[in-house]
């Protein structure tokens, strides 16, 4: 299985609230910031924070051919969704091990790595529909926010409920399960 990294390459970028989606985001590109805080402004430390995750994202995903075979291999198409969190949870681990992102990153580097991740999947040949691709979002920030920030619970139940409209009862169990066997280890 070979991946085209052009083939994949994301169309639009993650955008702060209220600004336009930009062009595709490659290795020492500028990239747009995280998430305007509650003064509607961000800081210039967590701009430059923010754009050298999204470099060493854009480098683990599309210029290490290695790295992203071996992350669309960790996911199993009889498990999509566990398997595709764990090798989020895997990627994003190993990204802060490596450059060590400031923890008010971290949600949106793991949605970033989430749907770049099934973007290379999906151009392999395994297909995730919007459910799947729901959960994935929904137990990959679990898995960070509860790795990173304790005081996360609160706003858990929220996006948890958010989510999860629209899912069968079975959907929602097998994504609680799955967040629990991460959670856990």
């Amino acid at each position: 299985m070979e991946i085209d990294p052009q083939a994949v390459a994301p169309e639009t970028q993650a955008v702060a609230p209220g600004t336009e989606a930009q062009a595709p985001v490659a290795p020492g590109q500028e990239v747009p910031g995280p998430e305007v805080g509650p003064t509607g402004e961000v800081g210039p430390q967590e701009q430059e924070e923010y754009e050298r995750a999204m470099t060493e994202l854009g480098d683990v995903l599309y210029s290490n051919e290695k790295t992203s075979k071996a992350l669309v291999e960790m996911i199993n198409p009889e498990d999509k969704v566990g398997s595709t969190v764990k090798a989020v949870l895997s990627l994003v681990t190993s990204m802060d091990d490596k450059i060590n992102m400031d923890e008010g990153i971290i949600y949106n580097i793991t949605m970033e790595a989430a749907d770049r991740l099934i973007d290379l999947a999906e151009s392999a040949g395994k297909e995730f529909n919007e459910k799947e691709t729901e959960q994935v979002a929904l137990a990959a920030w679990e898995g960070m926010m509860t790795a990173y920030d304790d005081e996360a619970e609160g706003n858990l139940q929220e996006d948890h409920d958010y989510l999860a409209e629209g899912m069968s009862d079975v959907e929602k169990k097998q994504a609680e399960t799955k967040y629990q066997e991460l959670s856990n280890g």
